[in-house]
């Protein structure tokens, strides 16, 4: 039985917590705001030092998966970067420190021609929430015992932003091909739960990976299968002034870490 630390609470947090609760671990959650909840809830700010000395220690795991107030640079750097650089600096004071997983984003990347990327492609990001991101990432190279994990465009389950969009009839970028690349929400808290299990079992886990199921698809080729599903109209094409084609991600290490995807590819995903 392991004693797992949730740093944020949101839906991969609570599924996370489900399956681990399942297999008889110890599971804590850190939130901000207070909630209905089946395990024990810390609340507490971490961007906010002196909050911090309501974490317990003897922890074994610690699962990061933080999300901003809003949609700002202000709120990226408090919530990514201020909250996990005071936790990182408070788990290295600990007597016994606990293996991370931190949850990062495909927003970290520049590329835009439709390059292949994996995990050992070059980071730029193109906006300042994707330079906080990567910075953030930054933060756990110092902590020895940690896992940063990419994802790419989550779907799946209440997120279901593309859907809704088909069904109102907006229109998609066709041309050029815009490139999407996608993971359902039960894939990715399959991923941490997997890594986990992994670490347990004494084998070796990279420092990144980055998590996509197998098929970067053009959007629009995407939305037309999701209007035939649901028996609405073809998405209209919008006459954009674009060169951006998005990027298509490689998830060759996941997958040789011994991973095996429940949604290999956006039809299966959206299908369930």
């Amino acid at each position: 039985m392991s004693r797992i630390l949730l740093a944020g609470y949101g839906a991969l947090a609570q599924q996370l917590a489900a399956l681990r609760i399942a297999k008889k671990d110890d599971v804590i959650g850190i939130k901000r705001q207070k909630i209905d909840s089946k395990i024990p809830l810390i609340y507490l700010d971490l961007s906010i030092t002196k909050q911090l000395t309501a974490i317990p220690d003897r922890l074994d795991y610690v699962v990061i998966t933080l999300s901003p107030d809003e949609m700002t640079d202000e709120s990226y750097q408090k919530h990514y970067y201020e909250s996990v650089n005071n936790l990182m600096r408070y788990l290295s004071k600990q007597e016994t420190q606990p293996y991370v997983i931190y949850v990062s984003s495909t927003r970290v990347y520049g590329q835009c021609k439709g390059e292949w990327i994996d995990e050992e492609s070059e980071t730029q990001p193109t906006s300042r929430k994707g330079q906080i991101l990567l910075e953030t990432e930054n933060l756990l190279s110092t902590y020895e015992n940690s896992t940063i994990v990419r994802f790419s465009g989550i779907y799946g389950n209440t997120r279901d932003r593309l859907i809704k969009k088909i069904q109102k009839g907006s229109g998609l970028q066709a041309t050029p091909k815009l490139y999407t690349n996608r993971i359902h929400e039960d894939d990715c808290v399959g991923i941490l739960s997997f890594l986990i299990d992994e670490h347990a079992n004494q084998k070796e886990l990279k420092s990144l990976y980055l998590c996509s199921d197998h098929s970067p698809t053009p959007l629009y080729e995407v939305g037309k299968w999701i209007a035939k599903q649901y028996k609405v109209p073809t998405p209209k094409v919008l006459q954009l002034e674009t060169n951006n084609q998005g990027k298509r991600c490689r998830n060759q290490k996941i997958l040789q870490q011994g991973y095996r995807f429940k949604y290999p590819t956006f039809k299966e995903g959206y299908l369930a």
